[in-house]
């Protein structure tokens, strides 16, 4: 059961992280076909940076989660599986910690 909550865990944290891809090149976008010399042709209610911020603490309360159970002592989890676990969840947060980073630096 717990093997199967830990794949549910990281396939979440996969998908979290490409919608925050998706926020960002849409972020991006917005800036690359703005004109500073010219008034906007019309004004647009835009959640990106509320999305990311949301998509990115859905990210992290997943990640403890997945966290706790690798960890929890009654987890069956055979030491090579658990390893191999905890080094794909080390590299989504890496990859989750760069986009922050990414869209910190666009001002989000």
């Amino acid at each position: 059961m717990k093997h199967l909550d830990l794949q549910t865990g990281l396939r979440g944290l996969n998908e979290s992280l490409g919608r925050m891809r998706g926020l960002l090149a849409w972020s991006q976008l917005k800036q690359q076909e703005a004109r500073p010399s010219e008034p906007p042709s019309f004004q647009m209610y835009d959640t990106t940076a509320a999305d990311l911020r949301n998509e990115y603490s859905h990210f992290s309360a997943v990640s403890l989660r997945v966290h706790s159970i690798l960890h929890e002592p009654s987890a069956s989890l055979p030491m090579p599986v658990r390893e191999t676990l905890l080094r794909k969840l080390a590299q989504l947060e890496q990859e989750a910690h760069q986009l922050h980073r990414h869209g910190r630096c666009l001002g989000y």
